[in-house]
């Protein structure tokens, strides 16, 4: 028997640095200000890490 669930129901998300950069629970990243951040994803156990830098908004 196969599922339909979505996986991304099951994901956490975590950012290490809020100020920098939120992530929400459908693993969309957001930018709040210049900087680095680590994002982790975990799934039932294992867990992946981006470490990225968000660059200011150019107008």
């Amino acid at each position: 028997m196969s599922s339909t669930s979505p996986l991304s129901n099951k994901v956490t998300w975590y950012s290490s640095a809020v100020d920098v950069a939120q992530i929400d629970d459908k693993g969309i990243l957001t930018g709040i200000n210049t900087g680095s951040v680590d994002v982790k994803a975990s799934y039932e156990g294992i867990g992946v890490i981006l470490s990225t830098f968000v660059l200011p908004t150019r107008y």
